[in-house]
């Protein structure tokens, strides 16, 4: 496996020392709290090397020397803004969702009522996986509501009103099949 460039060798000691100054430090175990710059989704930002950089990767960095290609930094503690190392592990995108689907803090699961206003009840509620498309994990799975999937199947049945929409739609839009030619002749209007 190779390893991404380090940041941290860049980092003089003066730039060391300014970072750590940005850092309230409590016990070992409790968040390290980033009390500088923050970007707008809550991430502590540190500027060196002539580029700010995330604080949460370079604390990883300091700590660990250098972040192996192809992973990402994840907090075991969620908070955007802690540099505690003992909260920070290297791993994949896919490890992240999975911590965030396993704690429920993703925005989906977050919701209590579907679009239309139902609510998401044990009995209102259907889970299925994702299937095989493409940027998702095979075992990833999303929900519906039971009473909407009612509803939208109730509209696509097929009934006499809808049959003749159809054909009204084929022979004004896309000419008159054959199979429907004697079904519905030409009105005036709508040539």
């Amino acid at each position: 496996m190779r390893l991404a460039l380090c940041y941290i060798l860049a980092m003089t000691p003066e730039e060391q020392n300014r970072f750590w100054a940005k850092v309230q430090k409590k016990s070992d175990n409790e968040c390290w709290e980033w009390q500088g710059a923050k970007n707008s989704r809550g991430y502590g930002q540190f500027f060196t090397g002539g580029s700010s950089k995330s604080v949460h990767r370079l604390s990883y960095q300091l700590h660990n020397l250098a972040i192996p290609e192809g992973l990402i930094i994840c907090h075991r503690c969620n908070n955007r803004s802690c540099v505690n190392p003992a909260h920070l592990y290297a791993g994949t995108n896919a490890d992240n969702m999975k911590q965030a689907s396993e704690e429920k803090r993703l925005h989906s699961q977050s919701k209590t009522h579907c679009k239309n206003g139902h609510e998401f009840t044990p009995e209102n509620t259907v889970y299925r996986k994702q299937g095989k498309k493409e940027g998702r994990s095979p075992d990833s799975v999303y929900r519906y509501c039971r009473a909407c999937g009612k509803e939208w199947r109730k509209k696509r049945k097929n009934t006499p009103e809808r049959q003749k929409y159809h054909a009204e739609y084929w022979q004004k839009y896309r000419g008159i099949p054959v199979s429907l030619r004697n079904l519905f002749p030409p009105n005036d209007e709508s040539i």
